[in-house]
């Protein structure tokens, strides 16, 4: 297994010598991550070289041109050196280094006119981009600004919502069903306690759309609670709670790996990886909502799949997962977190 997840890293290295895009998900900036991730892991320097080297590659090709997105702009590579930064693999002052990406996406938001001219999921993203530069501020200054801006983000998020951004998908993707980052944003701009009292009237607004569904597929009902557990005890409104138990009691293990996940489905977007990162979170932030599970049967599931061979032999399905978020190289992370977590 691992020859063959080297042998895709090479397939991915090749790619990388190609017009490539630079986004979070499933660029550059997702590549750097996994690459630098790679060198603490197996403790090679060349992997760290590679990471380093794609971060330079980066930062010397930004454009003011570039989308604003956290899925392939902006703000996901913002969002992506943030977390080098946390995680130890950069040094330096976050505030200085994301100067350049917040003044850019400022302007972007801050002249936005039309609140139709960015999808409400993409919104919603930047919200949760805006959550994070929000808490790293340190200067009253810098909070203001962040404020604002969350404050017209999220006003242009709420305007002209219609009923199917709440609905689910047919199949279990991050990508379509967005009411739980919703729940999981809301619960963060609550904790930064300056404009409470308009987020409460937006969640009193929408809590029809949230709490009279009961998603269908139990993968979704999974993510949901996850996201719905942060919010719950911010609300004044009991049945917030009673949803998430709800919820709680209508999630099968059982009918998830064997009706809801196809052989191929193991990457983070889709897949069994999401729903292990899922239990292991809820087991970890909210233990009184455990749901039992082995570590080692999604590992077994997910090194005997199709997919390894798929992404080897098949160009096509190689270019579509070769991702952080949408491919190998998050599933590979999550291997070995699995095989950490039963040592």
């Amino acid at each position: 297994m691992n020859k063959l997840i080297d042998q895709l890293d090479q397939k991915l290295l090749q790619s990388l010598e190609k017009p490539y895009p630079v986004g979070l998900t499933q660029g550059k900036m997702g590549i750097c991550i996994y690459f630098y991730h790679l060198s603490r892991i197996e403790k090679e320097d060349k992997y760290k070289m590679i990471a380093g080297q794609l971060l330079d590659d980066i930062l010397e090709n930004l454009s003011p041109e570039l989308p604003i997105s956290v899925e392939n702009g902006l703000a996901g590579i913002a969002l992506g050196i943030t977390h080098l930064i946390k995680a130890g693999f950069v040094e330096g002052d976050v505030n200085e280094l994301l100067e350049d990406f917040d003044n850019i996406i400022f302007k972007r938001l801050a002249f936005l006119r039309d609140h139709t001219s960015h999808p409400k999921s993409e919104l919603l993203h930047l919200l949760f981009y805006l959550s994070v530069r929000l808490s790293a501020q340190t200067d009253e200054n810098g909070r203001y600004i962040f404020q604002e801006l969350i404050i017209k983000t999220l006003n242009n998020f709420v305007s002209g919502i219609t009923d199917d951004f709440f609905d689910e998908s047919y199949s279990f993707s991050v990508y379509h069903y967005h009411v739980p980052l919703l729940a999981c944003i809301f619960s963060r701009l609550l904790k930064q306690d300056f404009y409470n009292e308009r987020i409460y009237k937006i969640l009193e607004e929408l809590e029809l759309k949230i709490l009279f569904r009961v998603p269908l597929l139990h993968a979704n009902r999974l993510y949901l609670l996850c996201g719905i557990l942060p919010l719950a005890p911010y609300m004044r409104n009991p049945h917030w709670k009673e949803y998430a138990d709800l919820l709680r009691r209508e999630i099968s293990l059982p009918i998830i790996f064997e009706r809801e996940m196809k052989n191929k489905h193991i990457f983070l977007s889709n897949g069994l990886s999401m729903v292990y990162l899922l239990l292991y979170c809820l087991e970890k932030n909210h233990p009184e909502y455990r749901i039992a599970y082995n570590p080692q049967d999604f590992y077994d599931r997910i090194v005997s799949s199709e997919a390894w061979d798929s992404l080897f032999r098949k160009g096509h399905f190689f270019n579509i997962h070769e991702g952080l978020l949408n491919g190998f190289p998050g599933v590979r992370l999550l291997l070995h977190h699995i095989q950490k977590q039963n040592a």
